[in-house]
């Protein structure tokens, strides 16, 4: 994403929604619908996965096939899954290496 914003709008069913980047957790696809985690609330908006990733800033990266986790929200890494709050997020094979090189600019 070549512009720095700090917020978005979705629409959520009949409601137009202002999110901050730095509030959403993670993304959850369900086919043809998201399902946002904020930090306080969820919503359900009409998006893909597919298409959401290229307009979101570069703290957001798919993990499986179903997840786009904000980087800057990950707890833990352990073996194939990823932890943010209370949710255990599995990290498909495919993007593995690309999450340890992108988690490993943040190593002490």
């Amino acid at each position: 994403m070549s512009e720095n914003f700090e917020t978005t709008f979705i629409k959520s069913g009949t409601e137009i929604i202002r999110i901050n980047f730095a509030d959403i957790l993670y993304l959850e696809g369900m086919k043809d619908y998201v399902r946002f985690h904020l930090n306080d609330n969820k919503h359900i908006a009409y998006y893909t996965l597919k298409s959401l990733i290229e307009k979101l800033p570069d703290d957001f990266m798919r993990v499986h096939q179903s997840y786009i986790v904000n980087i800057n929200k990950i707890e833990k890494i352990k073996d194939y899954h990823i932890y943010i709050k209370d949710k255990v997020i599995p990290i498909s094979k495919s993007y593995r290496d690309c999450l340890k090189g992108r988690v490993s600019k943040h190593f002490l």
